[in-house]
């Protein structure tokens, strides 16, 4: 069973619950990251598809996120995540964004990061969870449907002044 920190609207843990608690109860706010990578010398950022076969976003191009395990800071669910969707070891990440998704079943602080990559090396990721991925320009990743959540990523991050200066870790 999967366990994650409840916490306060200053993130703060004030207890912990399951995660299946967590997704139906809006109440228990807990914590969850998405991520993805970038390729700054190319100025290009990775978007995946997402399994048809998963229950939420089946099929749709979109970030990759991971919820924060209990006793896990954002950072490390990152790299975690990093190396279970991907293979990859995550050396540099950056914090881009924060936002609370308020959702009718279940309520996310999420902390969106970048990760920094070269398109170039070969990825090896989880058929379960994502059927292909594609490198963008920041211009091309506003010309595709999205899932919601990475619409709310694309429209609140300046990609391109983050790609040329992003932010210090």
């Amino acid at each position: 069973m999967e366990v994650l920190d409840v916490i306060d609207e200053n993130d703060r843990v004030i207890g912990q619950a399951s995660r299946t608690d967590c997704h139906t109860d809006p109440t228990l706010i807990h914590r969850a990251v998405h991520f993805t990578l970038v390729d700054l010398a190319n100025r290009l950022v990775m978007i995946s598809r997402r399994a048809r076969s998963k229950k939420h976003d089946g099929g749709l191009l979109c970030f990759l996120g991971e919820h924060v395990n209990a006793g896990e800071d954002y950072e490390a669910a990152v790299r975690r995540g990093a190396k279970e969707e991907l293979e990859f070891t995550a050396s540099t990440v950056h914090e881009a964004g924060e936002h609370v998704f308020a959702e009718p079943t279940s309520t996310e602080r999420v902390k969106f990061y970048l990760i920094e990559a070269d398109h170039a090396q070969p990825l090896t990721w989880d058929k379960d969870e994502i059927e292909e991925i594609e490198w963008v320009t920041p211009e091309q990743l506003g010309t595709f449907a999205v899932s919601a959540m990475t619409e709310f990523w694309r429209e609140h991050i300046d990609w391109r002044e983050l790609l040329d200066s992003p932010p210090a870790t």
